[in-house]
């Protein structure tokens, strides 16, 4: 089933607006590199050139398909991340507004099968 309003953030108290933003948009280009579609969210009435507020920087609006290997690929990409910057976290949000929370502590070895499989079960329903 497609849900193209899953949105993605990226939360992080170490980071201005700026590099925020630019994380964003570097995570999204990742993200369809893998082939999965996904554009940084704009403020409602961005207006061109502006920087938009603080709840659409670091966000990312992805189309995503439903299944297992959605969720295996997001995972990767996003421990890719952690792995250059542990204090980041993510919150993935359908526009039910059910979400997932996931920090370094979800990609150990011992966790990395349950959150996929909490990821997989949120992207699918």
């Amino acid at each position: 089933m497609l849900h193209p309003d899953v949105t993605l953030s990226i939360i992080c108290d170490e980071f201005d607006a700026s590099r925020l933003d630019a994380m964003a948009r570097a995570l999204a280009r990742s993200l369809r590199n893998e082939g999965i579609d996904a554009v940084p969210a704009a403020a409602p009435d961005a207006t061109p050139g502006a920087k938009g507020d603080p709840v659409t920087l670091g966000t990312i609006v992805l189309a995503l398909i439903g299944s297992g290997g959605v969720a295996v690929t997001l995972l990767q990409v996003l421990r890719a991340y952690l792995e250059r910057k542990s204090t980041l976290r993510f919150e993935v949000t359908r526009a039910d507004g059910r979400k997932v929370s996931l920090d370094a502590s979800w990609f150990g070895k011992a966790q990395l099968a349950q959150t996929q499989t909490i990821l997989a079960r949120l992207l699918e329903e």
